[in-house]
């Protein structure tokens, strides 16, 4: 893995923990070539860490992955999680490295596999229904790899 994916994989991470990102529907609808442009979203910093791993070109499909982790987040920060379930998750990400990688991991790559943004919608709520205790992490990963191959 290089520096520049570390770099995504751990501000994915700070992201999930802190629940930060409280992006408008309106930049959520931003056309694929002006998102990398827009100076307000250049100053987010996941969107900063991503343009900085894919360079100066950036393709369509860099772009598209983009909007997804956006998607995903800001369906996962608009979701109410109990905050002891909440303060339980943090204590185990940041404590369980092997954990965090499990869980960041199959979420970037869910991410990348999936074929449409309203699929990171989906994918926001199922997370937020693992920590929220509704569904265990085998329910979630098996939720998730069942949605994209049915609808693909």
């Amino acid at each position: 893995m290089s520096i520049e994916e570390k770099s995504l994989t751990k501000k994915f991470g700070k992201e999930i923990l802190d629940r930060t990102l409280a992006l408008s529907e309106d930049y959520l609808e931003i056309p694929l070539d002006a998102l990398t442009q827009s100076d307000v979203l250049k100053e987010v910093p996941i969107v900063k860490t991503f343009l900085a791993f894919i360079h100066i070109g950036v393709s369509y499909r860099e772009k598209s992955f983009l909007r997804k982790i956006l998607k995903f987040l800001a369906e996962y920060n608009s979701g109410s999680i109990d905050e002891y379930k909440i303060s339980d998750f943090k204590n185990r990400f940041e404590s369980d490295q092997k954990h965090r990688d499990k869980v960041l991991d199959f979420l970037l790559l869910e991410l990348d596999r999936i074929n449409s943004e309203e699929k990171a919608l989906i994918l926001g709520r199922l997370f937020l229904a693992y920590i929220n205790d509704y569904i265990n992490w085998g329910t979630s990963c098996a939720s998730g790899d069942m949605f994209r191959t049915v609808t693909s």
